[in-house]
């Protein structure tokens, strides 16, 4: 049911499955949410996963790992569809297909990136299976109380609609776990062509939070299904199944899922749950942004020609001596014209042995370069006129080393033009000669902050960003930084 159509690739490069999904579609999933964030339940890859495996003769899945949830969009009314892609690969030299998930919400732009949410693969050889007890539950098991379970969990942000209630009784016997879910009645729109309904399955892993009070511990996240080994399912349509959990390693669970009459349904070699931070879970995917560098676009027309002063000493290491300019006025009596532009060179302090200037050189340059703007934001005579400043090594923005004095006056300049829109502007650059050709474009587009590298000005840009590595649910993928105090 939420898969609605799968194609052969061409040239045997596997199939891909398609589907629509939607609460206004899929009403039922409205009852699995997290911090008012409904989920694609977890179970519902696993559960798509196995149903491509059997229709390719690959029925079990070896493993799967989930990278990051599906959000969907809360108003059933608005009827704002995600779209989602199974991909499964062809077979390799042992008899493996490759799987992977992604979506997109079919409103997205042409920018946004597909999502990965989960990858793993399928294989042909089923794995053993422990044995089953002949009493179920075992016969020294003690009963343990689930009265209030699901208004336990809704304290803590996990919150269970009727659809996914299907948690019944629970037995406890020493490490090992037993339960009893059922699917409610009426059972959830779309229960039929599913191997195991995905609400069936929930209730199943819902047994995996429990403690022997009956209730979950707080804790810093949301337990969500991580990675699965060793998975097989059997197609039922039975709305009553029963549950085996026994430990697998540290955050780890087997599950056997059996019906009444003792038929194996499901078996989970290996479940690891990792803890999800309810913020990210607020966050959609698509929301995630990274900084880069982005090429400047070239003006429409050639820049006109300005007239340029400096203020302060001039420095080779940013600007060659051949760059004209023209002298500032010094006071109320002098009757030179303000310059167009003015340049203001900050260049950084000198590096020791190791590389890295001196503290103290660091802070001088950057109260030099305060001390200047300072003066230049108190004479009105310049107040309609844009100041350049330039430095060298202070954006990471290429292969440019970044210098730590560079770096502290960039940051001080970006405070000044957010309390003084439109006076400043920021030009790191890699090579003095190339400065005198970029500066007309600089002035012109009239950009915050640019970096020259290798002949190219680059201007900073946030572009959208799709987590890559295998990060548990909800997870925020590290990112490098400078600090500075």
């Amino acid at each position: 049911p939420l898969l609605g159509a799968a194609v052969d690739l061409p040239d045997g490069a596997g199939t891909l499955f398609t589907g629509r999904l939607s609460l206004a579609a899929h009403p039922w999933l409205a009852d699995h949410a997290v911090a008012g964030t409904v989920l694609l339940p977890g179970v519902a890859f696993l559960e798509m996963a196995a149903h491509a495996g059997r229709r390719l003769g690959s029925p079990t899945v070896e493993e799967l790992t989930l990278a990051a949830p599906l959000l969907l969009p809360a108003d059933p009314t608005a009827d704002r569809p995600v779209h989602l892609r199974l991909l499964v690969g062809p077979e390799d030299a042992e008899g493996r297909r490759p799987v992977t998930f992604h979506s997109r919400p079919e409103d997205a732009g042409d920018d946004q990136p597909w999502t990965r949410h989960a990858d793993g693969a399928l294989g042909a050889e089923e794995p053993p299976t422990a044995p089953v007890h002949a009493d179920w539950p075992s016969t020294t098991a003690e009963k343990m109380d689930v009265d209030g379970l699901y208004e336990t969990l809704e304290a803590q942000g996990i919150e269970y609609g009727p659809a996914f209630r299907g948690l019944r009784a629970a037995w406890r016997d020493g490490d090992e776990i037993y339960a009893e879910v059922a699917l409610p009645e009426p059972p959830p729109s779309g229960d039929g062509g599913f191997g195991v309904h995905p609400a069936l399955l929930d209730a199943a892993l819902q047994a995996t939070g429990l403690r022997p009070t009956g209730s979950q511990e707080p804790s810093d996240g949301v337990p969500l299904p991580f990675s699965w080994s060793q998975v097989t399912l059997e197609p039922t349509v039975e709305p009553v199944l029963r549950v085996t959990l026994r430990p697998a390693g540290p955050d780890a669970v087997s599950v056997r899922i059996t019906d009444l009459a003792g038929r194996t349904v499901a078996a989970v070699g290996s479940l690891t749950l990792r803890a999800a931070s309810l913020a990210a879970l607020r966050t959609p995917a698509d929301s995630l942004f990274r900084l880069e560098w982005a090429p400047l676009a070239a003006p429409d027309a050639a820049p006109p020609a300005a007239r340029w002063g400096i203020l302060g000493p001039r420095d080779e290491r940013l600007l060659p001596p051949e760059f004209a300019t023209e002298p500032l006025p010094t006071g109320p009596a002098d009757a030179r014209v303000v310059p167009d532009a003015v340049l203001l060179l900050c260049a950084p302090p000198s590096a020791e042995g190791d590389g890295l200037a001196d503290p103290e050189a660091v802070h001088a340059a950057a109260a030099d370069a305060l001390t200047r703007i300072q003066g230049w934001l108190a004479d009105d005579r310049f107040a309609d006129t844009p100041l350049v400043v330039l430095t060298r090594g202070a954006a990471d923005a290429g292969d440019e080393p970044v210098e730590p004095g560079a770096a502290a006056i960039w940051g001080l300049l970006r405070s000044a033009q957010l309390e003084h829109p439109g006076r400043f502007l920021l030009l790191d650059t890699d090579e003095p000669r190339d400065t005198t050709a970029a500066l007309p474009t600089v002035l012109a587009a009239a950009e915050p902050q640019t970096a020259l590298r290798a002949g190219r000005l680059l201007t900073p840009r946030l572009t959208r960003h799709t987590p890559t590595g295998r990060e548990a649910p909800g997870a925020v993928p590290p990112t490098p930084c400078l600090l500075y105090t």
